[in-house]
């Protein structure tokens, strides 16, 4: 939810909050609290859980196959997951301080609506199962996103951006919504010198641009629209068509100009100069950034002084050694 905070073994003395309707476990030697925020601690059993369910996710969005042999890819991601959790139980633990509570009858609704795109029961549990989640940590993740939800907003409500902090945020993110200089141009592309001097004696004689693109030019892209190919930033042609189209005279037809595609006619026939939106412009969209930046510090903040430990030497998993022992074997 939210990133950048590294914190290690951190005590510090800050709100506390009885969470055990949501994370209250036990512990023992073979599964030890690997995360605690204020009362409420994550173990390690849970975390390998949610680890396998966020890799699995991961692996996803990025078109990997998760198997036996990827899996083990994602284990440098442990220390900084567990850190990502942190902040997310700092959240929780925010929501419950503010007297907010878990929506059963949204967390059983919203359960309903992902069994219902199933077609049984047993084919869910095997679906969240496959993903890496018991039914029980799978429906208090959905129990957390609603109170995590409903905290953040909480903190939103009573965000007021004061105009210096506006421009503040303007001033650092205005470069980013720039629109670079653009030339618009029109071209027929043919293989040879010969046929791009036939079409120069073709326009002479009083044919059109447009007319002699769509009948001659090999681009099909441009070609059947009279040889338009818009407006484009620098860099988005290859060097000789964009030194032309972006230098020669406008409303006239350049010489013809090779390149890897043949030999091109450029009819540059606009420029724009690059642009900075003013705040006026683009006002709605930095307010809520800025709200989302100040919203981001607070949280910050909330954790700093919360009362947090976390333990990545638990979570963290060695590589193997690849080095061969004495026998022979592995170490």
């Amino acid at each position: 939810m939210f990133h950048g905070l590294k914190m290690t073994k951190l005590r510090v003395t800050g709100l506390s909050v009885i969470f055990l309707s949501l994370i209250g476990f036990g512990f023992t030697q073979d599964d030890p609290v690997v995360l605690k925020v204020g009362d409420n601690q994550l173990v390690l059993s849970e975390f390998n859980e949610r680890f396998t369910f966020y890799t699995n996710q991961l692996a996803q969005e990025q078109g990997i196959p998760m198997s036996p042999d990827t899996a083990p890819l994602f284990n440098s991601l442990r220390p900084e997951y567990l850190d990502q959790l942190a902040t997310e139980y700092v959240v929780l633990d925010l929501g419950l301080s503010r007297g907010l509570t878990t929506d059963e009858a949204f967390v059983e609704a919203r359960l309903a609506e992902i069994k219902a795109s199933f077609p049984d029961e047993e084919t869910y549990l095997q679906q969240i199962q496959a993903a890496g989640l018991s039914d029980a940590t799978f429906r208090k993740l959905i129990s957390e996103a609603d109170l995590s939800t409903r905290a953040i907003d909480s903190l939103r409500t009573n965000i007021t951006v004061k105009p210096y902090q506006l421009q503040l945020f303007y001033d650092a993110h205005k470069q980013e919504l720039a629109t670079p200089a653009q030339s618009c141009a029109k071209h027929i592309l043919v293989p040879t010198l010969e046929e791009a001097q036939a079409i120069q004696s073709d326009l002479a004689a009083g044919k059109t641009f447009e007319e002699l693109a769509m009948e001659k030019s090999q681009d099909p892209g441009s070609g059947a629209n009279g040889g338009d190919l818009g407006c484009f930033p620098a860099g988005a042609m290859v060097p000789e068509f964009e030194e032309a189209a972006f230098n020669a005279p406008l409303n006239t037809v350049t010489e013809p100009i090779q390149s890897q595609f043949g030999y091109h006619l450029i009819l540059p026939y606009e420029r724009q100069e690059a642009k900075v939106p003013t705040l006026e412009e683009v006002k709605d969209q930095m307010q809520e950034g800025a709200q989302n930046d100040i919203l981001r510090k607070l949280v910050e903040d909330y954790r700093a002084n919360a009362e947090v430990e976390m333990y990545p030497e638990l979570v963290t998993i060695e590589e193997a050694s690849e080095e061969p022992t004495e026998d022979g074997g592995n170490e």
